[in-house]
């Protein structure tokens, strides 16, 4: 009777190492695609965090039977602020009494509004339908008119707009229509 030695079952050491080359190499591979998912990402969580801000202002001035007032002011250093006095003003601290969004929560995201102004006092969701009263502006790409719109883009690239109707419609839409995720603005 022959007694076979026991197998002993394992990788050696160079079969890890091949291993191991062939998962750094993918990984470096795939990084640069990774980094403009997160851009794209962080690009899509700031439009639809103002998207909520301006939801939640316009359901403010419904459920106060007041209006609701927005300031904007853009730039690298944005920001957006919702309050129910005609004072709210995002760039000074504490006036927005309902809420303020700023760029900090989102890096190298910057944003720009041809309509929508620092001083709110002319511009806020009313009580009765909700609707919103701003300075008109031309919201892309059919050039139709639109109380409201802001516009935010990523230092990588993209590009996002957030647009107010007369009637307090706020949509989040892209304006290339190449958003993935995002509907084309229309």
């Amino acid at each position: 009777m022959k007694i076979r030695a026991a197998g002993v079952l394992g990788f050696t050491l160079i079969e890890l190492l091949v291993v191991l080359a062939v998962l750094a190499i993918l990984a470096v591979v795939a990084f640069p695609s990774f980094s403009g998912l997160f851009e794209r990402n962080n690009l899509k969580g700031a439009g639809e965090q103002l998207l909520q801000e301006l939801y939640n202002a316009k359901f403010e001035a419904v459920r106060r039977n007041d209006d609701v007032h927005v300031s904007f002011a853009g730039g690298s250093t944005w920001c957006l602020g919702v309050g129910t006095e005609p004072t709210c003003n995002c760039g000074t601290s504490g006036s927005c009494n309902v809420s303020v969004r700023t760029a900090a929560d989102f890096p190298d995201v910057s944003a720009s509004s041809p309509s929508l102004l620092a001083n709110s006092a002319n511009q806020f969701f009313e009580p009765t339908m909700g609707g919103f009263t701003g300075p008109v502006s031309t919201c892309s790409p059919s050039s139709t008119p639109c109380r409201g719109r802001i516009t935010l883009s990523h230092a990588q690239g993209g590009t996002l707009e957030l647009q107010v109707s007369s009637m307090g419609r706020v949509r989040l839409c892209s304006p290339g229509a190449n958003f993935a995720g995002v509907p084309a603005c229309q």
